[in-house]
């Protein structure tokens, strides 16, 4: 099987991405499977085992998603391993766009991924379904500035 493990991007917590990715690749190999490890940064192929030196790349310049999804290893994968940290891979954008490709991938959808990220409204939705939820109160940027 082909397997993508997309990785790093231009979050602040690239590092720990390129890490977990280096590991999920590695993990891929030694079950037997061809895992690439792909840049989600700009697309491009990081040498096996030596996936966490990309993190000193100074100048990185976002390929834009739709150049990342048609990045030739994406598209040859049979599945991608979406091994990123932050925003663009948590929020259900990376999601939507690989639904888009017809491209299989780990983790949550589209509508769970943008619901996660969102915690008040995670905190409304787990209040409607009765799940147990902590309190809590929703602070806009006036009144936090005020507590201050």
């Amino acid at each position: 099987m082909k397997v993508a493990v997309l990785m790093g991007g231009t979050t602040s917590e690239r590092a720990i991405s390129l890490r977990t990715g280096r590991g999920m690749a590695q993990a891929v190999r030694r079950l037997g499977h061809e895992a690439v490890a792909v840049d989600a940064a700009d697309g491009r192929l990081l040498p096996a085992g030596e996936e966490e030196k990309a993190a000193a790349v100074q100048a990185l310049k976002p390929a834009g998603p739709a150049a990342l999804v048609s990045a030739e290893a994406l598209r040859e994968a049979d599945v991608v391993l979406i091994a990123l940290h932050g925003g663009g891979g948590e929020n259900g954008t990376l999601q939507a766009l690989l639904d888009l490709a017809g491209k299989p991938y780990t983790g949550s959808g589209v509508m769970a991924s943008a619901l996660a990220m969102n915690k008040a409204m995670s905190k409304r939705v787990f209040e409607q379904a009765q799940v147990p939820t902590p309190a809590w109160v929703l602070l806009d940027k006036k009144t936090v500035a005020s507590l201050a």
